[in-house]
């Protein structure tokens, strides 16, 4: 029992750190977009492709195609 708790402990921590870890680089890109200028700092962590992906703006260019 005492394996199960932990182990569920130890899932809920990471699911912590990275959700604190995502919503923290979105805050800075958000930050860097709007001022538009690059953070000193670069975002830490191994996703940052796929949160670039997340995060990025459909292209405009879809939309007139559509039209």
């Amino acid at each position: 029992m005492r394996r199960e708790v932990t182990s569920h402990a130890s899932r809920i921590i990471v699911w912590l750190r990275e959700t604190w870890a995502e919503m923290d680089y979105a805050n800075r890109r958000m930050i860097e977009l709007r001022t538009g200028s690059p953070l000193l700092m670069p975002p830490a962590g191994r996703q940052i492709d796929e949160l670039e992906a997340l995060y990025a703006l459909p292209s405009q260019e879809a939309d007139r195609d559509a039209e």
